[in-house]
C-alpha cells in the first residue's frame, strides 16, 4: 500500500507538465516502430534474466549461456533493424555525436552504481545489522543531502568549467565513494558509511544533470522527444543492470 503515495505525485507531475513543459514535434510524422520495440524488449529481458538466474542455474550452464546469447543476438538484430528501417525508434546515427553517446554512458554508469549500491546496502542494513526497513531507509539520508545541492548547482560549475569536466568530476567522486565503501565492514561505525553516501550523492548530482544536458544539446530540437526518451531509457537500463548484477554477485557470495 505504501506505493500509493506515488499516485498523487504522478498526477501532479502530469498536470504541471501539461502546462509548463514546452511542446516539441518531429518535423516528419513517423509510424510506431513496433518491431524495433519488440526486439529491444526481448534483448533486455533475455540479458537480465540470464544475469539474475545465473547464480542458480550456473554461469556456464546451457540455460544461462543460451538465454544470454539470445539477448546478444536480439541486441545486434535491433541495431541492424534500426539502421535499415525507414522509421527507426532510435536513429543509430545519433550515436555518432560524441556528446550524445558520452552523456548516455555517464548516466547509465551513474544509475548502475546507485541502484546496485542502494539495493545491496539496504540488504546489509536489514539482514546484517538488524535494522528495520524504516531505520535502514533513514540511514540513506546523507545520499540525497549530497545529491540535491550538487545537482542544483551543477549548472554554475558547467558554465565555468564545461559539461565534460563536471561530468568527469562527478564520476570521479562516485568512484572515490565506492573505493571508500570497500573499507566498510560489519562493525564499521555509521559515520564512515554516511560519509560514503554523501560523497556518492555529490558525484551523482554532478553527473546526472550535466550528462542530460550533453545528450539534449547534441540533437536537433525536433528530435527532443527521442533524446529525452533515450536519456530516460539509459537510466532505467543502467539501474536494472545494476540490481541484476549486484543481486547475482551477492547471491553467489
Amino acid at each position: 500500500m505504501v506505493f500509493w503515495i506515488n499516485v498523487p505525485v504522478i498526477i501532479l507531475a502530469l498536470i504541471l507538465g501539461f502546462f509548463l513543459v514546452p511542446n516539441s514535434r518531429d518535423s516528419q510524422k513517423r509510424p510506431l516502430d513496433l518491431f524495433g520495440s519488440l526486439l529491444s524488449i526481448g534483448a533486455l529481458l533475455s540479458i537480465l534474466y540470464a544475469i539474475i538466474e545465473a547464480p542458480n542455474a550456473g554461469w556456464t550452464s546451457t540455460e544461462t549461456l543460451g538465454i544470454g546469447a539470445l539477448g546478444v543476438l536480439l541486441t545486434l538484430a535491433f541495431i541492424k533493424w534500426e539502421r535499415t528501417t525507414e522509421h527507426p525508434m532510435l536513429p543509430i546515427s545519433l550515436f555518432s555525436k560524441m556528446g550524445f553517446t558520452m552523456g548516455l554512458v555517464a548516466i547509465s554508469l551513474a544509475f548502475f552504481v546507485m541502484f546496485s549500491f542502494m539495493f545491496t546496502q539496504m540488504l546489509h542494513f536489514q539482514l546484517v545489522r538488524g535494522h528495520t526497513a524504516l531505520a535502514a531507509a533513514i540511514r540513506f539520508i546523507p545520499l540525497p543531502l549530497g545529491l540535491m545541492p550538487a545537482a542544483a548547482n551543477s549548472d554554475k560549475l558547467v558554465a565555468k568549467f564545461g559539461n565534460n569536466n563536471v561530468v568527469a568530476l562527478g564520476l570521479a567522486l562516485v568512484c572515490a565513494g565506492m573505493l571508500l565503501f570497500t573499507t566498510v565492514e560489519v562493525g564499521t561505525e555509521y559515520f564512515r558509511i554516511a560519509l560514503t553516501f554523501f560523497i556518492l550523492g555529490l558525484g551523482m548530482g554532478l553527473t546526472m544533470a550535466p550528462s542530460t544536458t550533453l545528450v539534449m544539446d547534441s540533437i536537433p530540437e525536433d528530435k527532443a522527444g527521442v533524446g529525452s526518451a533515450t536519456n530516460d531509457a539509459s537510466r532505467e537500463v543502467g539501474g536494472a543492470l545494476g540490481i541484476a548484477i549486484g543481486g547475482s554477485v551477492l547471491n553467489q557470495i
